[in-house]
C-alpha cells in the first residue's frame, strides 16, 4: 500500500511508501509530515478526505488541511 498525501487544494505534498500492514489514516486523524534533507521540518496536518481508486487499489489518496507553500 502507498499513501499519497495532498494539500487542501489537491496539490501533491508527500508519498508514504511501503504502508502494508499499517493503519490507514482516516478523516479527522492528525498526521505529522516531514520535509527537508534530514526531515528537520515537521507539520501537523488534519486528514479531511480519504479516496480509494478502483483502478489503483494499492494506493490511498489523503487530502489534508495543509496549505502548500504557505504553511498552515
Amino acid at each position: 500500500m502507498t499513501i499519497i498525501i495532498n494539500d487542501c487544494n489537491g496539490n501533491y505534498t508527500k508519498t508514504w511508501h511501503y504502508w502494508d500492514n499499517k493503519p490507514i489514516p482516516q478523516v479527522g486523524d492528525i498526521l505529522i509530515i516531514h520535509f527537508g534533507d534530514y526531515n528537520e521540518i515537521a507539520h501537523q496536518v488534519k486528514v479531511i478526505a480519504r479516496v480509494f481508486d478502483g483502478t489503483r487499489p494499492d494506493m490511498v489518496y489523503l487530502t489534508t488541511d495543509y496549505k502548500k507553500g504557505g504553511g498552515q
